[in-house]
């Protein structure tokens, strides 16, 4: 079929090198990073390039496979050329990830960068060879057709493999979801407890002279220890997941960590001030931590329609080429066999959704009702339109040559696509419009307020806080005398 020309932003064709880059960064990211990583994280995250490093491998060696079965390769020397290079680029990736699985990270380096230097070389032999084409009077014929399926080719398979991707993301950014929520369940846990331990401050302070030391220290920075051990897992988090607001935020836990150990360390009052300052920190890094959460359905919606929107592009696309089709020949048996093909990978794509959107929906239920409802509305939509059922149906019209009933089909799948991506854009509407619980509010509002008062009676206790006071008391009698004498002379 058709392949739009080389134009502005990343082709199907460059989107190889892409990836391959990618895995290069993240081997140095590691190595720069080691010490930052427990064994075990440190492993699991090895094993992650590894598999990608093999995942892209596949891919090459499927399209490499794919060019010579369909005889490509003996139609051109730029085909041939492109053939020959590619397999050692999939020898240079076979290399790389053995020494990822033995974490000779290092050593995969070179053999992942000969990789990238050799997809890139390929990348620039099909490039030229397109432009010859295009440059030649009637597109080049045949050599034209050939060209046109070679990029089918590689859209295709960088299609499964980018679905692939997306597919490890989205399980990464689940485990990082679960993680957070394990954290947000301890904070809450450890702001219950600080609240008490300030309110023991307090009272000890009242009852100990000023400046001997009120005890609670143990249990102090017992506290501590733990509140440091959260915001060492918080900062990691950050890290895998590249969040510098998140970064800020186990910052703060760590302020509320050494506010902690400075109260065990203090005595009366001043004992009693840090433990505030640490459930108050404590308090700000769960609220953090809360919003982040709620603001999960915003962006489960929006990956969502991002993925709607491709598969939106494809189907244009296969509708294009469904009405193109020719009458009969090679040609037409080859189209209809990259068409299965395209059906296959967006049917696989659909059924992904489907199960991202229900688990969106189920774990957005709680943070924010009304968008988690517009997310299973969409993954309802999947099913009651059957969607799924209609792409692979619609397999079966293209061979059967009914042009009417496949052109029919094709624009029902487009219409349901159309509906999911509405009901989708709700989902992402609600999610930005949610506001606070107006119970949160008052809770929020009444914490500040015994705040306000602990500070006042702490003040009002401090060694000449009454003196002050008492003093203050008779400036202010005697200012209300001198306007009453001043009244009574007018």
């Amino acid at each position: 079929g058709q392949q739009q020309g080389s134009g502005g932003g990343q082709t199907p064709e460059t989107a190889l090198s892409e990836l391959q880059r990618q895995i290069i960064s993240a081997t140095f990211n590691l190595i720069r990073q080691r010490d930052s990583y427990d064994p075990e994280e440190f492993s699991e995250n090895v094993v992650s390039v590894s598999l990608s490093q093999g995942r892209l491998r596949e891919q090459v060696g499927t399209l490499l496979e794919r060019m010579q079965n369909r005889g490509l390769t003996r139609t051109d020397p730029g085909f041939r050329d492109v053939s020959s290079i590619l397999p050692k680029a999939v020898e240079a990736m076979t290399n790389a990830q053995k020494d990822l699985d033995t974490q000779e990270l290092r050593k995969a380096i070179p053999d992942e960068q000969i990789a990238l230097r050799y997809v890139q070389q390929a990348e620039e032999t099909y490039e030229r060879y397109v432009t010859q084409q295009e440059q030649q009077p009637g597109g080049g014929g045949g050599s034209q057709a050939a060209a046109e399926d070679l990029a089918d080719l590689f859209e295709l398979e960088l299609d499964k493999l980018k679905n692939q991707y997306e597919t490890v993301q989205r399980g990464a950014q689940r485990q990082a979801d679960n993680a957070l929520d394990e954290l947000l369940e301890k904070l809450k846990e450890l702001s219950r407890r600080q609240e008490q331990q300030a309110e023991r401050q307090r009272r000890r302070a009242q009852l100990s002279p000023q400046g001997t030391p009120s005890g609670g220290g143990t249990a102090q920075r017992e506290l501590a220890e733990q509140t440091e051990e959260a915001a060492r897992e918080l900062l990691q988090l950050a890290r895998e997941n590249n969040d510098p607001q998140l970064e800020e935020t186990a910052r703060q836990l760590q302020q509320a960590a050494e506010a902690m150990r400075q109260s065990a360390s203090e005595s009366g009052s001043s004992s009693t001030t840090e433990a505030q300052t640490a459930l108050r920190r404590l308090e700000e890094t769960r609220r953090q931590l809360e919003e982040a959460r709620s603001d999960r359905a915003r962006r489960d919606a929006q990956t969502a329609i991002a993925q709607v929107e491709e598969l939106q592009s494809q189907q244009r696309d296969v509708q294009r080429r469904v009405r193109e089709l020719p009458v009969s020949g090679a040609e037409r048996s080859r189209e209809i066999e990259q068409l299965r093909e395209r059906k296959d990978q967006m049917t696989e794509a659909v059924a992904e959704l489907e199960r991202e959107l229900d688990r969106s929906a189920s774990s957005s239920s709680a943070d924010n009702p009304e968008a988690a409802r517009a997310l299973q509305d969409g993954a309802n939509h999947i099913r009651e339109s059957k969607l799924k059922e209609k792409l692979q149906y619609s397999r079966g019209t293209i061979e059967q040559w009914d042009p009417q009933s496949a052109v029919t089909l094709e624009l029902s799948i487009e219409a349901d696509l159309q509906a999911l991506r509405d009901e989708l854009e709700r989902a992402s509407g609600a999610a930005s419009q949610r506001e606070r619980n107006p119970l949160e509010e008052a809770l929020e509002e009444a914490r500040d307020l015994v705040r306000g008062m602990e500070a006042m009676e702490r003040r009002l206790r401090e060694p000449g806080a009454q003196g002050q006071q008492q003093g203050q008391q008779g400036q202010q009698q005697g200012q209300q005398g001198q306007q009453g004498q001043q009244q009574g002379n007018r």
